[in-house]
């Protein structure tokens, strides 16, 4: 192999790895989230409402949300079903036997449409939610979401185990 060629060889393997590094994150975080989503009974307060366990919540907006979701739940479980399934095909692409770099960035950029088309879903979701809610329980819902905001900020700022010097091997 000429110079040139050896020097050619070694972009492309950095390539690859830096596209590795770059979609590592999509593969650790693949999986479902914590608590299967909406629609799960006896975890988030209740079937279909999390993030709402807070709110006192007439019968009627409970109801209505209900129906919301199980409007939902259909569309939603065959979209997850998608990104599931274009998630292990980009994987696929990453660990192939061949570099493809045309393959992968259009696996890369299959994940990155079902992604954008779930966001939006879930924004119209809440919003669809937020119409049903009063304008107190919009505030109260709105100084839990700032609750949760700390809480997570606090947790990053003292590390996996309580704190940013901490080992846990007391070393």
């Amino acid at each position: 192999m000429t110079r040139n060629g050896t020097a050619t060889h070694r972009n492309m393997i950095l390539a690859a790895l830096m596209v590795a590094a770059v979609l590592a994150p999509v593969f650790l975080f693949a999986g479902p989230g914590r608590g299967g989503g909406f629609g799960h009974h006896g975890r988030h307060g209740g079937p279909g409402f999390p993030g709402l366990r807070g709110l006192d919540l007439s019968e009627a907006q409970r109801t209505q949300i209900h129906e919301i979701f199980s409007a939902q739940r259909e569309q939603g479980e065959a979209a997850r079903e998608q990104l599931h399934q274009a998630r292990q095909a980009l994987a696929d692409q990453i660990h192939a036997e061949t570099f493809d770099e045309v393959a992968i960035r259009q696996a890369a950029q299959q994940v990155s449409a079902l992604e954008e088309n779930q966001a939006v879903e879930r924004a119209r979701l809440f919003q669809q939610i937020r119409q049903i809610l009063t304008p107190e329980q919009l505030q109260q819902l709105e100084t839990m979401k700032q609750d949760r905001r700390e809480w997570r900020q606090e947790r990053r700022d003292h590390g996996p185990w309580g704190g940013p010097d901490d080992d846990p091997a007391g070393e």
